[in-house]
């Protein structure tokens, strides 16, 4: 679990890294997340509108991809995060 807006940003800012990159599944990313933090972070880059071409499977864990890419927002907030 998150303990401040800080983390839940830096996740959701590596994992649209890393979709843009290719690696679209929690398996292939280049850094270690837990699945629920990933779900957490994915679900919000959704609702955010930065990605788009996945959902989420109910009633079972994880997700589908059909496509997955950025936005343009994405894009933004990609490019304008910083670590810190």
């Amino acid at each position: 679990m998150f303990k401040t807006s800080k983390e839940f940003e830096v996740a959701m800012f590596k994992i649209l890294v890393n979709i843009r990159d290719g690696r679209i599944y929690q398996k292939d990313f280049d850094f270690q997340i837990d699945e629920q933090e990933c779900e957490d972070a994915l679900s919000k880059a959704l609702d955010l509108g930065y990605v788009t071409g996945i959902s989420f499977i109910h009633g079972l864990s994880g997700y589908r991809s059909y496509d997955a890419r950025l936005t343009y927002e994405g894009l933004l907030f990609v490019e304008n995060f910083k670590l810190s």
